[in-house]
């Protein structure tokens, strides 16, 4: 699968809403990276019931992109982040963290939720998350 295929292997552009979304794309309000962090992490505790354990779980595996974030990308608004940033992202991780696959796998499918919960608060672009490749 291509990151310009969805779920069903449909390219992105076959998708009824595609052009819709894209050509008018949700009015995203500035939100800098560490700030959508904590609020999703306090939002995952509090209005999900998510456990400490998984909390604390996500807080590390997304922590390694906000520190990315902050310090490589030196970017300050998460709305202005692509898909290209997610492909650095990746590579970056993988050599940083001297991570195996699965270590890899688990960390960006959590960046995946992370992102797809940004798309709500108009922090992110639309579908921006189907950029990210776990495996």
């Amino acid at each position: 699968m291509s990151p310009h295929d969805n779920r069903n292997g449909e390219k992105r552009g076959d998708h009824p809403n595609y052009n819709d979304l894209h050509d008018h794309p949700h009015d995203l309000q500035p939100i800098e990276p560490r700030e959508a962090y904590l609020w999703y992490l306090e939002e995952i505790e509090d209005e999900h019931g998510y456990s400490e354990t998984t909390v604390l779980a996500h807080m590390y595996r997304l922590g390694h992109f906000i520190r990315w974030y902050e310090d490589e990308e030196h970017v300050d608004d998460l709305n202005d982040h692509t898909g290209r940033h997610l492909a650095r992202f990746k590579r970056w991780r993988k050599h940083d963290g001297d991570l195996n696959r699965v270590s890899l796998h688990t960390q960006l499918s959590t960046l995946k939720v992370f992102l797809k919960w940004a798309e709500k608060i108009e922090a992110v672009k639309l579908g921006l998350f189907e950029y990210v490749q776990p495996s």
